[in-house]
């Protein structure tokens, strides 16, 4: 039985966020998971939780999309320089000023919510 496409998104995710570079090639390659999820759930995880080399992976090998400001906040955020520099160096859009403010508050009030629960 194959798992669920979204069992897969889960699995990447938590691949790239962990760094099992193993387990997110055979999701890339062998399963052919989207670029919609190497992307916004892998690149987004790998850069903010500081697994370069997932990062590098998908961006080089796999050819995810830089298209989202969004995961230089999270690496920014998270305090994962080497991250930061390497997409702004593969030409990943820079949040404003205000987009990373917005951005902090969010982290923060889901940060809140689930510490609340």
């Amino acid at each position: 039985m194959k798992p669920s496409r979204e069992t897969e998104k889960e699995a990447a995710r938590e691949a790239a966020a962990y760094g099992h570079l193993g387990i997110l090639k055979y999701l890339v390659e062998e399963r052919k998971i989207f670029d919609e999820v190497k992307s916004d759930c892998c690149v987004y995880n790998a850069a903010g939780f500081g697994r370069l080399d997932c990062l590098k992976y998908l961006v080089e090998e796999a050819k995810a999309p830089l298209d989202n400001w969004r995961y230089i906040a999270f690496a920014r955020h998270h305090e994962q320089p080497e991250c930061v520099n390497y997409l702004l160096e593969k030409g990943s859009p820079e949040p404003t000023d205000e987009e990373y403010a917005e951005f902090v508050e969010d982290q923060q009030r889901d940060s809140e919510e689930e510490n609340s629960d």
